[in-house]
């Protein structure tokens, strides 16, 4: 009975209706994964055989991790499906931000690399963040926008399968022994950075409108006294390479005594009405220490704006800075209220200063030229006001030009 790990057929078979329960998915998904399963014999179990996952947005709580489960589900002799039953992640080993469940008879007893099985990690709602499949088992699987690739294959002398990159990277399975565990560690087996290394992770996550290019912002918790070289790539959510954005992928240097280095992404214009998401992903880096491995961003509705509404009475007085009020609107004259575009301020007579206490980005071009840009923040909610001030006696008009050419 070893080949069937001693359980009951007919415990298997009423599992199929009892174990099985299907799920959501998770608005967690792409912030933490499954990373590494290891079982190392097929035919009897191990308190070291384990399943580790990994947290990958440092703003997701310990707290709530700790709420969630993973469930394991295996094939037997390709007829009968058995299934662990939730195990809470509030029973792992967290070494940072790694978390190991590991014991027979579970997870180890689940784990089978001939039959098969799939892996699927759940929050605490029971929807799912994360799945695997081994040899193509998909008694758990949901159609969710899965963040990172989700299939592995398995045989008599697979031992573990493990993501590469560490943590976003597809499925690796190195034969037999080739390669050691890794459990609670970086995948990659790589040196760790030198005593001392700062903290690398994301400036930000963002949120934009389609058309608009994305600025992602890596940082350092101090400035190192070595280059710091960063690969990064895209990974798809519900927004999908070269039809909601332009993916990228490729190195980057914080050079030595700096703290940081931006990568630009490029959102392509969809007339979706719904938000969409994808990610930029660290894959690895040296000299730092990577706390904060991905940020999202989430793609708004495309902008709709049809012009700018200049509000003033009309007159001025040569010794005073006057208030001028910029309105985006639709084209139904409707304020648009989450505009976050860049305009060009211009007077006719290329005279005078402008100034503002709006939340976004002003920049002045010049002195008394007449000339400044500023770029909305999404609290201005399409409305700016400003102060123009011109000591000449003269008539003019004001031009507003946006970066779309409105």
């Amino acid at each position: 009975m070893n080949m069937l790990k001693t359980k009951l057929i007919a415990v298997i078979v009423l599992s199929i209706l009892s174990q099985v329960v299907w799920s959501g998915c998770s608005p967690y998904m792409g912030l933490a994964s499954i990373n590494e399963v290891s079982k190392q014999h097929n035919f009897f179990d191990n308190n070291n055989d384990f399943i580790e996952l990994k947290k990958l947005d440092k703003q997701l709580n310990n707290s709530i991790m700790t709420g969630w489960s993973v469930q394991i589900c295996e094939t037997i002799l390709g007829i009968f499906v058995s299934c662990s039953g939730d195990i809470p992640l509030s029973n792992a080993n967290v070494t940072g931000k790694y978390w190991v469940l590991s014991g027979d008879p579970i997870p180890a007893s689940y784990i089978d690399w001939i039959g098969g099985f799939d892996l699927v990690l759940k929050d605490i709602n029971g929807d799912m963040v994360d799945y695997l499949s081994v040899n193509s088992v998909v008694e758990q699987y949901e159609a969710c926008p899965f963040v990172y690739p989700t299939q592995a294959s398995g045989s008599a002398s697979t031992r573990r399968t493990r993501r590469l990159p560490d943590g976003v990277g597809n499925w690796d399975v190195p034969p037999g022994n080739s390669q050691p565990q890794t459990g609670g560690e970086d995948n990659t087996n790589t040196t760790p950075p030198p005593a001392g290394s700062p903290d690398l992770g994301f400036l930000s996550d963002v949120q934009l409108p389609q058309g608009q290019t994305a600025v992602l912002t890596f940082s350092l918790s101090s400035a190192s006294s070595n280059n710091v070289q960063i690969n990064y790539a895209t990974a798809n959510g519900t927004a999908i390479s070269s039809i909601n954005y332009t993916p990228v992928s490729g190195s980057i240097i914080i050079p030595a005594g700096q703290t940081t280095a931006s990568v630009n992404i490029d959102t392509i214009i969809t007339g979706g009405t719904v938000d969409t998401y994808f990610f930029l992903t660290i894959e690895s880096a040296t000299n730092a220490n990577v706390i904060d491995q991905v940020a999202q961003i989430i793609i708004k509705p495309a902008v709709n704006v049809d012009h700018f509404s200049i509000v003033h009475d009309g007159n001025g007085v040569n010794c005073e800075a006057e208030e001028i009020t910029i309105i985006a609107k639709d084209i139904s004259g409707n304020p648009v209220t989450n505009y976050t575009g860049t305009i060009d301020l211009s007077i006719s007579s290329n005279h005078g200063d402008w100034s503002t206490n709006g939340l976004g980005v002003f920049n002045a071009i010049g002195s008394n030229a007449g000339t400044a840009q500023y770029t909305f923040s999404s609290l201005d909610n399409g409305q700016v006001i400003f102060n123009y001030a011109n000591t000449y006696v003269e008539t003019l008009s004001i031009n507003i030009l946006d970066d779309q050419g409105i």
